[in-house]
């Protein structure tokens, strides 16, 4: 059996790990597509290497751009690598423009096509992410769901045929990596920071960043900080550029509390998160992540992304980066949370066998 899987974006590289590994373990072969929408090396490069993942067989190296052109390009990449692979079946990942890509490419050509973190809904049909997420489910063949959410919102939609609810690759990656980040990772030894009060921030949703007033929200967050806590900011590409476009740059670097540093790779982030005092996170997968450490995150966004989540009690979510969330905005209210109940919340995101759960599907017959 040989499946192509299709990822471009640090989140669906993580996915991609455990899923990589299951497929192995199956003996199923991999035929890996990197379409570069994720091309800076701190986003792309360090997380294959971080997660032994193997060398991409096909880089398309499309870059960012307009949603139609990117979208464009990578379909048209895809569709020639799937002529020539002639896959059993197209794994797309989450949510992006790659997703939707590898997924037209796949039902053009009539090859089936199977969504790993199927049934994520926020209800704002007007986000990229959400439409792309709607158009690959009424798409695809198989739908591999990370909470029981997300079988529900199929169902609403009048998708349950191949639906299975197998936990998140997420956590999987989590618990297979966490220890091994606590034995490589030197980054707070690096920063002088071990020992010492931290958060953990990051902003790159284009609602937050792209905005003059996103970009001072961002400054008058950390002005709310604690001043003896040192605010860890790794600089996303996007928003470097913002900040620079509405000269704050120097403004950011000035601040004593906060240590800017480049994108950082997924065992940094793993050993930052063990030893936080809560996250600051516009990401979908950093408050996961934060999540499933036992972290509480305060999420920027207007509409909840993991409702599970919230709903836990281990997030606070303000609406996108404006003035008035500065104005509500309390970081001294985060509760005191115990990783314990953490660990019995996560419970909705599976067990952390998501990865041999969908290989197992992906070899049955279910699957033909």
């Amino acid at each position: 059996m040989k499946i192509c899987a299709i990822v471009g974006n640090r989140p669906q590289f993580i996915k991609l790990a455990p899923v990589s590994e299951a497929l192995k373990e199956a003996g199923i072969e991999e035929v890996l597509v990197h379409t570069g929408q994720h091309y800076d090396a701190n986003l792309s490069d360090v997380f294959f290497k971080d997660l032994q993942l193997p060398t991409p067989h096909y880089s398309l190296g499309v870059k960012s751009s307009l949603h139609g052109d990117m979208t464009g390009m990578i379909l048209k990449g895809i569709e020639e690598i799937l002529i020539k692979e002639t896959p059993d079946c197209v794994l797309v990942y989450g949510d992006t423009n790659s997703t939707l890509a590898g997924a037209l490419a796949a039902v053009k050509l009539k090859i089936p096509i199977a969504h790993v973190e199927a049934g994520v809904r926020i209800g704002n049909v007007h986000a990229p992410e959400e439409a792309n997420r709607v158009m690959v489910s009424h798409i695809a063949q198989l739908h591999f769901c990370c909470t029981l959410r997300g079988v529900q919102s199929l169902a609403q939609e009048n998708i349950t045929k191949g639906v299975f609810l197998t936990g998140d690759t997420m956590l999987d990656a989590f618990l297979q990596f966490s220890e091994l980040a606590q034995e490589k990772s030197s980054f707070l030894a690096d920063h002088a920071l071990l020992n010492k009060a931290i958060v953990l921030a990051t902003f790159h949703r284009p609602e937050n960043v792209d905005s003059e007033e996103g970009i001072k929200a961002i400054l008058g967050i950390f002005d709310k900080v604690d001043p003896n806590i040192t605010i860890i900011f790794p600089l996303h590409p996007r928003t470097k550029a913002s900040f620079h476009k509405h000269n704050l740059l120097e403004t950011l670097y000035s601040k004593k509390n906060v240590c800017v540093v480049p994108p950082i790779s997924y065992l940094d982030v793993l050993a930052i998160l063990q030893n936080v005092q809560y996250v600051l996170t516009d990401s979908g997968g950093l408050q996961r992540e934060a999540f499933f450490a036992g972290k509480f995150n305060v999420f920027f966004f207007n509409e909840p992304c993991w409702q599970e989540i919230e709903e836990s009690g281990w997030q606070k979510r303000y609406d996108c980066l404006n003035q008035k969330t500065i104005q509500a905005l309390d970081l001294e209210g985060i509760p005191n949370k115990h990783e314990k109940s953490s660990l019995e919340a996560r419970k909705a995101f599976g067990d952390g066998h998501a990865a041999k759960k969908i290989a197992a599907i992906l070899k049955s017959p279910f699957a033909s």
